[in-house]
């Protein structure tokens, strides 16, 4: 983070009559950061966390956790690793009410372990959350399970869900241009997700509706099984209850692209949550646990993943977002735009094996603005991934760039390659057609 922050310091004018770094004060943050922790995780997996950072503290040392479905992978964890973490969500709530507002604000007097490039007025409504430790692989954690059961362990260097944190806050405050298609003045809130691994505790929290999910478990634990079934057969009084439900469900849209594959594997394009899924168009096309679109029809898929294949650039990474996140977002008019801004699919990156540039960054933010500044909303990216110091540091500053300036940087051409525009290689075709075609974009 200070690799990241030093440079967009170091970019001079040209970022700095634009942008301008925040600092938010973390010195009231715990009990509207730890709601909003709690909107997206269990009480029982926050009750882990806590177990384990005051075992730290009692040992004086950093604990090493096992990923619950990898005992070969681990997440490290100190006695201050939630209270950092709850920090982040308050990072991230701060920064919001100051894009939604579209005030020009003014830098808090303390000096917190968050920073953020924000577009001033006028210009795109955009921020940029500097703030670690990441977050989009913690899901929900298991209702009632015991704190140091293996269920719902933290994994992937994540300990709290910041972006989901963020977007269920949105969605469920209310908008001053209430339409049609919004719930119970809620938010329709579009959240991208381009880290290269994928979003799977995301994708974990905003699986389905609220409350059926609520209730399905509760009735799992009753009957002791682990069913996964629609949760309202045979359940009874369901028909009657579906204008309630309707008023209470949440208008959330997880669109995830990353390397397929990849750890922690899942997240094919069958993967759609609550009301899709089957793959080939197997799922229900309209009706119950559905998204609403913005022009009142019940058939969008809950989460979208665009699996793309190894070793795939910059060229399928515009692809993707021109041919997929654009025609989504176009299909359920977003009031708010987070993104998880993973920059571990960078070429430099040792973990994974995409071969993204600064160039696709810069794209990425760019676009991305442009897309909040047509549904005319905020967009906040909040940082997930990015390990190597050298490439997190030029490509946060390329987002920041593109995100400001709305500037798309000319087709990185492969070594080789020739100029021919958006022309994929056949295996990427094959990957963006699949998802185009699952879900009739």
């Amino acid at each position: 983070m200070r690799a990241a922050c030093s440079k967009l310091e170091s970019e001079g004018e040209e970022l700095a009559s634009i942008c301008r770094r925040i600092d938010v004060d973390l010195s009231t943050s715990s009990s509207r950061a730890r709601a909003a922790a709690e909107a997206v995780h269990s009480a029982a997996y926050l009750s882990r966390l806590e177990k384990l950072c005051e075992e730290s503290e009692k040992l004086k040392k950093p604990l090493k956790v096992a990923d619950e479905d990898d005992e070969t992978k681990f997440t490290y964890l100190t006695s201050t690793s939630l209270d950092d973490a709850l920090g982040c969500c308050e990072a991230a709530l701060a920064l919001w009410r100051q894009v939604d507002s579209g005030s020009s604000g003014s830098s808090a007097t303390t000096t917190a372990a968050a920073a953020a490039a924000a577009a001033a007025a006028p210009g795109p409504r955009a921020a940029l959350a500097l703030v670690r430790p990441p977050g989009h692989h913690a899901g929900r954690g298991v209702e009632g399970a015991e704190p140091d059961s293996p269920e719902g362990a933290p994994s992937g260097f994540c300990l709290v869900n910041t972006a989901a944190a963020l977007a269920r806050s949105i969605a469920s405050s209310s908008t001053s241009t209430p339409t049609s298609s919004s719930i119970s003045n809620g938010r329709r809130v579009l959240v991208i997700d381009w880290d290269v691994h994928v979003g799977d505790g995301t994708q974990d929290i905003f699986w389905g509706h609220p409350r059926r999910r609520r209730r399905r478990e509760a009735k799992e634990k009753e009957n002791g099984n682990g069913n996964d079934d629609d949760d309202d057969e045979g359940s009874g009084g369901v028909e009657e209850n579906d204008e309630e439900e309707e008023s209470e469900d949440e208008q959330v849209c997880v669109v995830d692209l990353h390397e397929a594959g990849a750890w922690p594997g899942g997240g094919g394009i069958e993967v759609q949550g609550e009301g899709g899924g089957g793959g080939g168009g197997g799922g229900s096309a309209c009706g119950r646990g559905k998204l609403k679109t913005r022009d009142g029809k019940n058939d969008l898929s809950r989460i979208v993943n665009v699996p793309l294949p190894s070793g795939s650039g910059d060229a399928l990474a515009r692809a993707a977002f021109e041919r997929v996140i654009s025609p989504i977002a176009d299909r359920f008019g977003p009031q708010a735009i987070v993104v998880s801004a993973g920059f571990d699919a960078h070429e430099l990156e040792p973990l994974a094996g995409l071969n993204w540039k600064d160039e696709t960054f810069q794209f990425l933010g760019a676009s991305t603005a442009a897309l909040a500044a047509k549904h005319g909303c905020g967009v906040l990216f909040v940082l997930e991934g990015g390990y190597s110091r050298r490439a997190l540091r030029s490509a946060v500053a390329a987002l920041a760039k593109g995100a400001a300036t709305l500037e798309v940087p000319e087709l990185v051409v492969e070594e080789g390659g020739e100029e021919k525009g958006l022309v994929l290689a056949r295996e990427e075709e094959e990957a963006i057609r699949a998802v185009v075609e699952e879900h009739k974009l």
